[in-house]
């Protein structure tokens, strides 16, 4: 669910208040339909699963609300007293850390730094499976962008993209860093956001005019590999 990014008044714009604007335009990918039969909760989100899982702090990237004058009102007073240092997530995590109905992280809340991590256990819930970027790709249901300290890919130029890439992981067969499928599928969310946001608003990325020639060649042939590329689901 995306609402639109439009500013409460007197909220700055580097804050993210936005996830509880008035006024929510519903906007949801059907492969999550069945999210609309659960069980009857004020809000149903995931836990912040690459935080201290000890924690169980949760994430507020997909929230499922049912609607409620009254939890609304809750909510905009929180935003109305809250701190300089209170965002998104501090809100949700003051006022629903210990009532939220909790929705598994896999597969409803991945992120694109996992396909950067070289540990892999929080995400797969466990230390037995062994990762497979692919496989886990196919089986998500909502990347989001996180791969700080690179901007947002709006924000980012090819440039950083290139040199936030992946290092490719270590094949088990030779021993050598020569699995470069993680690296493969990152570049390619990066390169796919860039050709819808031309395509569906005719905008391109920040910089896109003036990329070098060896960097755009670079990311063009990591994204053109054949590998599997399933819908993805992006937040703007």
């Amino acid at each position: 669910m995306r609402p639109r990014r439009r500013l409460l008044p007197g909220q700055k714009a580097s804050r993210s208040f936005s996830h509880f604007e008035p006024g929510l335009r519903l906007h949801y990918p059907p492969k999550m339909d069945e999210l609309f039969l659960a069980p009857p909760s004020p809000v149903a989100m995931p836990r912040a699963y690459w935080l201290n899982p000890d924690g169980h702090t949760l994430s507020s990237q997909l929230v499922l609300i049912e609607p409620s004058k009254m939890e609304f009102d809750r909510i905009l007073r929180a935003i109305n007293t809250a701190g300089s240092s209170d965002y998104d997530m501090e809100i949700v995590n003051n006022l629903y850390g210990n009532s939220a109905m909790i929705l598994p992280h896999r597969p409803y809340d991945l992120l694109t730094g996992e396909f950067k991590a070289k540990n892999h256990s929080s995400y797969l819930g466990n230390d037995v499976e062994v990762w497979n970027p692919e496989a886990v790709l196919a089986e998500g249901k909502f990347l989001h962008f996180s791969d700080w300290p690179l901007p947002k890919p709006w924000l980012a130029t090819p440039a950083q993209v290139d040199e936030g890439k992946p290092t490719c992981d270590l094949d088990s067969a030779t021993g050598e860093e020569t699995d470069c499928r993680a690296q493969k599928l990152w570049v390619g969310f990066y390169m796919d956001f860039a050709k819808r946001r031309k395509e569906t608003c005719g905008i391109d990325v920040l910089g896109h005019s003036r990329r070098s020639g060896a960097r755009r060649r670079n990311l063009d042939a990591l994204a053109s590999q054949e590998v599997y590329w399933p819908e993805v689901f992006m937040r703007s």
